[in-house]
């Protein structure tokens, strides 16, 4: 028997990012099963946090809050 596995994607839940360094840049339209993929400045993958400049503040900041947190219990 031959099982063909498909990875299946919920598109209300996916998000697109742009990276880039130039300030100003035209908003791409992703579209997946007829949905608009909502852009974002700030994309979580895998517990890590990537910004569209591709720096680490983001990440920074919530590492720092969530250290924070476990401090305090």
């Amino acid at each position: 028997m031959v099982y063909k596995e498909r990875i299946q994607f919920f598109s209300l839940k996916c998000q697109s990012i742009l990276f880039s360094r130039q300030k100003k840049i035209k908003a791409l339209e992703i579209k997946m099963r007829k949905n608009i993929l909502p852009n974002t400045k700030c994309l979580r993958l895998l517990s890590l946090t990537f910004d569209h400049k591709l720096n680490w503040k983001e990440h920074k900041t919530y590492i720092k809050i969530e250290s924070n947190s476990i401090e305090k219990t």
